[in-house]
């Protein structure tokens, strides 16, 4: 039996948070299917062949689904662009000062994980602004992690050969040399990640 001083208003009100959060919940994985699936098509076709009926059949939505959550095709284009970036964040590595080896060996990881994505998206990148913004953020972080991977060797030097450092760190540890030694030179993982560290070493 219930109490008679038991507040009885409280059980509505907690149908109705637990009703939110579950809603709140469908809907973040929604989102995240629709996002998935327009990722999917990116590595596929070019962006502009993509559309929202294609992404939506992929993700097993509406299009009026995908417009409620996005508002529009260039912010679902700007969703997409900005969670791959955050994938190929994610996926680098911080390694030891120094650690030629570790370093060498944790990018050819990273691009074997994401840099097909990578040049895809760099062939577009004049195409479309929200993929030339997100590029060039990315640009700036690797040369960051350059500046802060192999400070020890930057700092011995003046002003003017610390610039020319960085300037050939970031070309040799760039995604098209990458590819250039794993598919044009037709190197496996452990072969480019051997070329890359006799490079580099040379460099340093």
């Amino acid at each position: 039996m219930m109490n008679a001083n038991e507040d009885t208003s409280e059980q509505p009100r907690k149908k109705r948070v637990y009703r939110g959060t579950v809603q709140a919940e469908i809907a973040a994985l929604t989102e995240q299917r629709i996002i998935e699936a327009g990722l999917a098509l990116f590595d596929e076709r070019w962006a502009d062949q993509i559309t929202l009926d294609q992404i939506a059949e992929r993700a097993g939505v509406t299009v009026q689904t995908l417009l409620r959550r996005f508002g529009s095709k260039e912010r679902l284009a700007n969703a997409i662009s900005q969670e791959a970036f955050r994938r190929a964040m994610q996926q680098r590595i911080e390694p030891p000062t120094g650690d030629l080896t570790t370093i060498v060996n944790g990018l050819t990881a990273y691009y074997e994980a994401g840099g097909k994505r990578m040049l895809h998206g760099l062939a577009q990148e004049a195409r479309h602004p929200q993929l030339h913004s997100i590029i060039d953020v990315a640009r700036t972080s690797h040369r960051e992690w350059l500046e802060r991977t192999f400070r020890t060797h930057l700092e011995r030097r003046d002003a003017a050969a610390r610039a020319r450092l960085l300037a050939q760190l970031f070309t040799l540890t760039g995604v098209y040399t990458w590819y250039q030694l794993r598919y044009e030179s037709g190197l496996n993982q452990e072969e480019t990640a051997h070329a890359l560290y006799e490079m580099l070493e040379k460099l340093l």
